[in-house]
C-alpha cells in the first residue's frame, strides 16, 4: 500500500506539473550517424536539428543523446528535444507520453500481481488525477497566435489586466497600501526560495567540479546540468517579479 502511494503521488505530480525538467530527461547512445538508422529514431533524428543548429556542440558517433519528449504534435521520432533548448523556449512536456510509455509498463508488471487490474487502474486514474495544470504553448509556437495569455487576479482568478489582484479583492484586503506590502513580501519569498534552490545546485556542481568560482561544465548526458540551468531561470524569473513590484511600489 505504502508503494502504491508513492505511485500515485509520482502521477499526481506529473499531472500538476511539478516535476522538474531534469525528471524527464531519457539518454539513449548514438551509435551511427542519424542517416543510417533503418527506422526513425527520436534521439538520431534530434542529433540532425542539433546539428543544423550548432554543428559544433552537437553529438557525434559515440556520445549519449539526452532528450526530453515535448508536445509537438507531430511523429514521436521528431518530438525529442534537447534539454536545453526545452527551458530555453519554455516548451511543453509530453507528460502523456511519460505516464502511458515511460510509467505505466513497469508499474503493471509490478503491482498486477499482488494487487490485480482494479488496482494497478487506481493508481493511474482517480481524484489525484482529475486536476492538472498545463502552461500555454510559447510564443514561437505555430499555435501561439490562437491563445492569450491573461492575467488573473491572485485571490479570486478573475481577469484584472495588468495588476496582480482585481479591484474587489484589494478593497476587501484593506486597500492598496495592503496589498502592495503584501504582494512585496510574497515577491521577495519567492526570490528568496528560487535563490536558495539555484544556490543548492550551483553548489553540488562546484562540488564536482572541484572549484569555488564560476561552473562551465557542459556535459549533456548529466541531468544535473538542465537541473542548474532550469533554477537559473526560476531565479531570474524571481529577481524579475521581485523588481517589478518594487517598481511599483
Amino acid at each position: 500500500e505504502g508503494a502504491m502511494q508513492i505511485i500515485k503521488e509520482c502521477v499526481r505530480r506529473i499531472y500538476l506539473n511539478q516535476v522538474e525538467l531534469s525528471g524527464y530527461v531519457v539518454t539513449k547512445s548514438l551509435t551511427c550517424e542519424p542517416s543510417e538508422y533503418t527506422n526513425p529514431q527520436a534521439h538520431a533524428n534530434l542529433v540532425e536539428r542539433m546539428r543544423a543548429r550548432d554543428p559544433g556542440s552537437a553529438p557525434q558517433v559515440g556520445d549519449r543523446v539526452s532528450y526530453v519528449i515535448v508536445n509537438r504534435g507531430t511523429l514521436m521520432s521528431d518530438s525529442a528535444e534537447d534539454p536545453l533548448e526545452v527551458i530555453d523556449k519554455g516548451l511543453s512536456v509530453d507528460r502523456t507520453y511519460y505516464i502511458e510509455n515511460q510509467l505505466r509498463g513497469p508499474v503493471e508488471r509490478i503491482f498486477t500481481p499482488p494487487f490485480g487490474e482494479e488496482g494497478v487502474r487506481s493508481i493511474f486514474g482517480g481524484d489525484h488525477t482529475r486536476k492538472t495544470v498545463s502552461k500555454p504553448p510559447p510564443k514561437s509556437s505555430p499555435m501561439a497566435g490562437f491563445f492569450a495569455v491573461q492575467k488573473r487576479c491572485s485571490e479570486c482568478r478573475s481577469p484584472c489586466g495588468s495588476a496582480a489582484m482585481c479591484e474587489t479583492c484589494v478593497a476587501r484586503k484593506g486597500g492598496s497600501d495592503v496589498v502592495g506590502a503584501e504582494q512585496r513580501a510574497q515577491a521577495r519569498e519567492a526570490h528568496d526560495a528560487a535563490k536558495l534552490a539555484f544556490d543548492t545546485v550551483y553548489a553540488s556542481c562546484q562540488r564536482c567540479q572541484h572549484t569555488t568560482g564560476p561552473v562551465h561544465c557542459f556535459q549533456r548526458d548529466c541531468v544535473q546540468l538542465y537541473e542548474r540551468k532550469e533554477k537559473e531561470v526560476k531565479y531570474q524569473r524571481a529577481v524579475q517579479g521581485l523588481r517589478d513590484i518594487e517598481d511599483l511600489a
